[in-house]
């Protein structure tokens, strides 16, 4: 029977268990985070284009604005990009603008040639700069609201902690500094990654060596529970005090 009694042993078994605890458990819980403004396939967040543009006579229906884009890739893009050469894989004649949001990905990638002034190519006819403007600003505005429609937010599979990450928390929990690549084994690497979940794998001999770096880790933290208190004397350096010094302890 216990006899309520703390011992140093049972301080080092505690903290040692708890730190094995810490590598093996999940280092990341899955969460379905609040779906974000969606951005199409691409990165960065646009703005978002209105679905009519103003015309001097009111505004143009999204009908007439799709037609007004599309003859601009029928006169500068099609030349190239169709069902005859298909220039680059694509062929903007088997597109349609009801269709932008199943070829997503396609559209991405004109959008971006289209920004960096790589289409249409050099000695090419292009439109001016203004009418490019216009038509990736549309794209993008199809784009966005086609992927606002079916936003996947992803999600974070559970994972362990990383011998790096470790490190990281027994230093913030315990200000223990340790070489994680002394003790513990590597992590293997996913794509050129060592935080891959599908990596990070628990085995028997893996917690042996975790259970071993956290026993080591618990000596650092805890020291030596066996040595007794020690007491310092520090001197003054010499001189006497005649007179009181406000808020010193009142003289003896």
């Amino acid at each position: 029977m216990s006899n309520g009694r703390s011992t140093p042993g049972r301080h080092k078994l505690v903290l040692a268990v708890a730190l094995a605890g810490l590598a093996a458990s999940y280092g990341a819980s899955a969460w379905a985070a609040d779906p974000a403004p969606a951005v199409g396939a691409g990165s960065g967040t646009r703005p978002q284009a209105p679905d009519a543009i103003a015309t001097h006579g009111g505004t143009a229906a999204p009908a007439d604005v799709a037609t007004e884009k599309w003859a601009m890739l029928d006169k500068y893009c099609s030349k190239c990009h169709n069902t005859t050469d298909w220039a680059g894989g694509i062929a903007f004649d088997t597109l349609s603008p009801d269709s932008i949001p199943d070829d997503a990905e396609t559209w991405e990638k004109a959008v971006r040639k289209l920004r960096g002034g790589l289409m249409p190519p050099a000695g090419n006819p292009r439109p001016d700069n203004k009418a490019i403007r216009s038509f990736v600003s549309w794209m993008e505005g199809n784009l966005d609201r086609a992927a606002g429609s079916h936003a996947e937010t992803g999600r974070v599979a559970l994972h362990r902690l990383n011998r790096k990450e470790y490190a990281n928390a027994v230093r913030d929990l315990l200000d223990v500094d340790m070489d994680p690549a002394e003790l513990l084994p590597r992590d293997d690497a996913r794509d050129g990654f060592d935080n891959v979940a599908d990596a990070l794998q628990v085995s028997p001999s893996f917690l042996d060596q975790y259970l071993a770096a956290a026993r080591t880790v618990a000596i650092a933290a805890l020291g030596n529970l066996n040595a007794r208190p020690v007491g310092t004397t520090y001197t003054s350096g010499g001189g006497e005090q005649f007179f009181q010094v406000e808020g010193a302890p009142p003289e003896v």
